[in-house]
């Protein structure tokens, strides 16, 4: 049998001093992003998303109210929301990849997003769109110097900002549809996009216009790593939790299309049958028919050592695999 129940938290002292350490010593930009959270998507608040429905290019008006935001996140905002009307679950989760909040770079020096950086962005990104000023990023069609340039100018960032979250949200929602087979067992149910307007038309630009995201379904259920061996479940439960993690993970490695990319066990929620769902797929790498097989693998990625390994961090040398 192997040992995996190590990889469970143990809610000792030095685990609680260790966390409220972590907590105080968060970064400014994160506190400031998760003050703009609290404020750009409050409880209560009301949002008129422009949806497209998982299985239709059709897209329609759609009212949800936000219950709470989750915290902490990273790159996403991810909201716990109640759709207001249609045929729709009573609460989904609502994630948006908002290039206001979240991690905005690498470098927890970047500069947190500001409103006054608004009106220069619209002016900028309207003169490249125009031919008036150059085109040096990638993610809007133009092309970057060979050797990279530093970003200096609040405008640009936001730019840079953007297509990073755009990049992880189109690969998330393709490794949804790849995985659809998985959908409501091994993974969340993807309902379908989402566009939240950011500002009145006319349109411009994606960048300026609109936030991207997506609807799934939501699971009133704890993260492993907020399950305490011994208090939640048992070893000998934490012991076949972990089978049946390692066995979703193998559902994913045979359908050889997506690489789950962010093994940890922040990503894998424990529904109440105590059977495993594992979430964020931002940061996948997908295959693409016409690629081999060999060639398109990340190394060590759909191999269960390495995903064991990454799981359980460096207690994994203390276990007899």
């Amino acid at each position: 049998m192997l040992r995996f129940a190590a990889a469970f938290p143990n809610r000792s002292r030095s685990y609680v001093q260790t966390s409220t350490h972590r907590f105080n010593s968060r970064s400014h930009a994160a506190e400031t992003s998760q003050s703009l959270v609290d404020t750009i998507y409050s409880p209560r608040a009301r949002l008129i998303l422009e949806f497209t429905p998982a299985n239709s290019n059709t897209g329609q008006k759609l009212p949800v109210a936000i219950e709470k935001s989750f915290a902490p996140f990273t790159s996403a905002v991810v909201l716990l929301v109640q759709p207001l009307n249609g045929l729709f679950p009573s609460r989904m989760i609502l994630k948006l990849n908002d290039r206001r909040c979240g991690n905005r770079g690498y470098d927890s020096s970047d500069l947190p997003w500001h409103p006054s950086v608004e009106p220069v962005l619209y002016k900028n990104l309207r003169e490249i769109l125009r031919g008036a000023r150059e085109n040096g990023f990638k993610c809007l069609g133009g092309t970057e110097p060979r050797y990279g340039i530093v970003r200096t100018e609040g405008w640009e960032k936001e730019i840079e900002v953007w297509g990073e979250k755009t990049r992880a949200w189109r690969t998330e929602v393709r490794a949804y549809h790849l995985l659809q087979s998985l959908q409501g067992t091994v993974i969340p149910r993807f309902f379908g996009t989402v566009k939240l307007p950011l500002r009145a038309p006319p349109a411009m630009h994606a960048v300026t216009d609109f936030v991207p995201g997506m609807l799934l379904e939501y699971l009133d259920a704890p993260s492993l790593e907020d399950v305490e061996v011994g208090v939640d479940v048992t070893t000998t439960q934490a012991e076949c939790i972990s089978q049946n993690v390692l066995a979703a993970y193998r559902c994913i490695a045979d359908l050889d299309c997506v690489e789950h990319w962010d093994i940890r066990l922040g990503n894998i929620l424990l529904r109440p049958d105590r059977t495993p769902s594992i979430i964020d797929f931002g940061h996948s790498v997908l295959r693409e028919e016409a690629r081999h097989t060999g060639m398109w693998r990340v190394p060590g990625s759909g191999d269960m050592k390495e995903i064991r390994r990454r799981l359980l961090g460096r207690d994994a040398g203390a276990l007899p695999w």
